[in-house]
């Protein structure tokens, strides 16, 4: 078992492979990630947790304040 496991690496990848984009278009959102896909963005990480568990049923996708 690794310490981070694939969904989430690959979610913290996509993030910042692609932060110049998006931090201008959602700076002071929390965004929601899941593998290589932005799934929506939040004004709270409670809203941005709920969703991508609703969304998901499980707790693998990455949350990250875009600043």
């Amino acid at each position: 078992m690794s310490l981070v496991d694939k969904e989430i690496l690959a979610s913290i990848l996509f993030y910042y492979h692609h932060r110049q984009q998006l931090v201008p278009a959602y700076r002071g959102r929390y965004l929601l990630f899941y593998q290589d896909v932005m799934l929506g963005d939040f004004s709270s990480w409670a809203d941005a947790y709920r969703q991508g568990f609703q969304l998901l049923q499980h707790p693998r996708f990455f949350v990250k304040y875009c600043q």
